[in-house]
């Protein structure tokens, strides 16, 4: 996927409109509009804003695979849940994700 398709894609789980993300991001609906459909290239200052505003790492926005982004956005989960966990409850989910990954 291109950027602008992940960008739209991300947006679309978020369940915004164009026009709400456009907004969120204070742009034209125009100018968002162009950026989902790849007719803009972004800077990486704007990339970042971006992935800022939708919560996801930079990379995900970045990158082509869908299988890759998916990944990433289940690290991004890991990650998040794991700052409430015990030290007992990391354990066993770093021994899980071990076994997955053999």
């Amino acid at each position: 996927m291109s950027i602008g398709q992940n960008i739209k894609s991300i947006r679309k789980k978020r369940n915004l409109t164009q026009k709400e993300f456009a907004k969120i991001l204070e742009i034209s609906n125009s100018y968002m509009s162009e950026l989902e459909s790849d007719k803009r290239n972004l800077s990486i200052d704007t990339i970042n804003k971006i992935a800022k505003k939708l919560n996801v790492p930079t990379m995900q926005l970045l990158t082509q695979d869908a299988e890759t982004n998916k990944a990433i956005e289940i690290a991004q989960k890991i990650l998040e849940s794991s700052t409430t966990m015990t030290e007992e409850e990391r354990d066993a989910m770093l021994a899980l994700i071990n076994q997955v990954s053999i």
